[in-house]
């Protein structure tokens, strides 16, 4: 029974919360833009900083739309040069449709940017289908 409830409720979550917690207000996007625009990089990007810019080119380019993205993770990379943030991910278009290979996407797909620890400069984005 516990087996057939945990994937009913997950679904509801992702349906209700629309599934992006980049932002939990439906503005996210005007206050994540806002929050880039106020980065100040002169003594390099902190870990949360560097979520802002993931954040924010993720909205640039279109990705909060196609995808679910759930919270990120971040970590060093690079030797330390960079922050990388790691996005789970799967198509919005897959939930919408009630699709389970695509809820069943979430736990293997992701979208992953690198970071410059001093610039704040993206370096790279990638992921499985990108």
């Amino acid at each position: 029974m516990r087996k057939k409830i945990i994937p009913i409720l997950l679904i509801l979550l992702l349906i209700t919360n629309k599934g992006v917690v980049m932002g939990e207000k439906p503005d996210y996007k005007t206050e994540i833009q806002e929050k880039y625009r106020q980065l100040n990089l002169s003594d390099g990007v902190s870990k949360e900083e560097a979520i802002i810019i993931a954040q924010n080119y993720m909205i640039e380019e279109g990705f909060d739309r196609r995808y679910i993205l759930m919270k990120p993770n971040v970590e060093e990379s690079g030797f330390e040069k960079y922050w990388k943030v790691t996005f789970r991910a799967t198509y919005a278009e897959s939930v919408k449709k009630a699709n389970i290979f695509g809820l069943i996407g979430m736990f293997k797909w992701w979208i992953s940017i690198r970071i410059d620890k001093k610039t704040g400069e993206i370096i790279t984005v990638g992921g499985p289908d990108l």
